[in-house]
């Protein structure tokens, strides 16, 4: 029995220094350069009804902060409709945007997309048909290290911008949590 315990101890040991390299991997990527470029891309989050949830806030306001400080002429909205969703992440993004004074003539809606790989894949045939060659993704911190592996695979050329939702821990901590085993997960299927 002491056997067990002991074996128990030293894999729990472990898994928790996995996840604390792994939380550190993914929260490390979050500080890159900014660069300007042809438009912005933000990646959906949960909606519920048709109110964005408060990550996606976050992700809106950071992208119209960059959007008015020049950081690309268009806006990528990329997100489609899951489960107790009333409309897509796409339209409740538009609908943010537009209510902002953004012109709708700026906004690309993708709204097929139900995961951070459909983002890219579904992103990159709006991106030829808008002659869009470079990005900037916003999305939470700990989301953009995996983002940026996805897009590097669609031969996507991004900088990223992410935030760490400090005001409200348990949400982030919650996020980090599913992060971690969506990274594994990519790792595993690439998907």
């Amino acid at each position: 029995m002491k056997k067990v315990v002991k074996v128990f101890i030293v894999l729990l040991c472990l898994f928790s220094i996995l996840m604390m390299y792994t939380g550190y991997q993914i929260y490390s990527f979050a500080n890159k350069e900014v660069k300007k470029s042809d438009a912005i891309m933000v990646l959906g989050c949960r909606v519920k009804g048709e109110e964005p949830s408060l990550s996606l806030e976050r992700r809106m306001e950071t992208a119209l902060a960059l959007y008015n400080n020049g950081y690309g002429e268009k806006i990528i909205l990329s997100g489609g409709k899951g489960k107790g969703e009333d409309i897509s992440e796409a339209e409740a993004m538009r609908r943010f945007f537009i209510k902002k004074g953004v012109d709708s003539n700026n906004l690309i809606l993708e709204d097929k997309s139900t995961s951070t790989y459909e983002n890219f894949k579904y992103s990159k045939v709006l991106m030829g048909k808008s002659n869009i060659k470079s990005l900037v993704v916003v999305s939470n911190g700990y989301h953009l290290r995996r983002a940026a592996s996805i897009a590097s695979k669609f031969n996507i050329n991004a900088s990223y911008k992410g935030f760490i939702l400090s005001d409200h821990i348990f949400i982030e901590l919650k996020g980090i949590l599913r992060e971690i085993i969506a990274t594994y997960k990519y790792v595993l299927i690439g998907k």
